[in-house]
Order: structure tokens, then C-alpha cells, then sequence
């Protein structure tokens, strides 16, 4: 008895895989987009203690923090590897957030705040309140 065949048109590369299956994923969170909005929305305007702490796990100040807690802690044990994870953690999330900044400003679409005021302002900008 032989092995099965795999068709021709199913044998994909890596790459080839990992655009179609990023594309479902993206395509299942996009049919989740509005009830999570909404479910947002009715959290944070009852002050769910979630949704505070959500805030400040976002925040750019803690995560540096404990990223250099977790560096010093390394050193502090004798474990070069930890402090790689922490110094690698830090350096991806300094150059991430530049290259978001950037691409904000690159794109400059207004908040919607501004939308709400009649700005109809799409292309770069160092305006505030077109990097949304």
C-alpha cells in the first residue's frame, strides 16, 4: 500500500501557508470587531477594573520597567540568558513602537474626535490628532 499523494495545487510553501492562514485569522477577528467594540465601550464606561488594569498593561512605561526588573533580576541570579530575553524584550518594543509612531504619522488619518469636526485629512502629517 503506498503513501497518499498530496495534490499538486495543495503542496504549499511556508510562506505560502502562512499568508492563507494569517488572512482566516484576520478575517475571524474582523467578524468579532464590533460586538468586542461594543463590549469595550459598556466596559470602560462602567469603570470595570479590567479594563483599568488592560490600560495600564498597554502602557509603555511598565513594560520597560519590567523589562529592566526582569534584566536586573537576571544579573542579579547570574543568568545571561534572562537578561538577553529582557534586553531582546526592550529593544523590540522600543524599535515597534518607533515604527508604529512612524507609520501613524506616515499615514495620518484623523482621530475620531476630528472626524466628528468635519477633518477629512488622509497622508503624512506631524499635526496632532492625525495619527490615528
Amino acid at each position: 500500500m503506498g503513501r497518499f499523494k498530496v495534490p499538486a495545487w495543495m503542496n504549499l510553501g511556508l510562506k505560502a501557508r502562512l499568508l492563507i492562514y494569517s488572512t482566516l485569522v484576520m478575517v475571524v477577528l474582523g467578524l468579532f470587531d464590533g460586538p468586542l467594540f461594543q463590549a469595550v465601550r459598556v466596559f470602560a464606561a462602567s469603570g470595570v477594573i479590567g479594563v483599568r488594569l488592560g490600560y495600564w498593561m498597554g502602557h509603555g512605561l511598565v513594560l520597560a520597567v519590567l523589562l529592566a526588573g526582569l534584566y536586573l533580576f537576571g544579573r542579579q541570579i547570574d543568568r545571561p540568558r534572562l537578561m538577553a530575553a529582557a534586553r531582546d524584550g526592550l529593544m523590540a518594543f522600543v524599535l515597534s513602537g518607533l515604527a508604529a509612531q512612524l507609520l501613524k504619522h506616515l499615514v495620518g488619518r484623523p482621530r475620531p474626535r476630528l472626524w466628528v469636526q468635519g477633518v477629512v485629512h488622509w497622508g503624512p502629517s506631524l499635526k496632532e490628532g492625525l495619527d490615528s
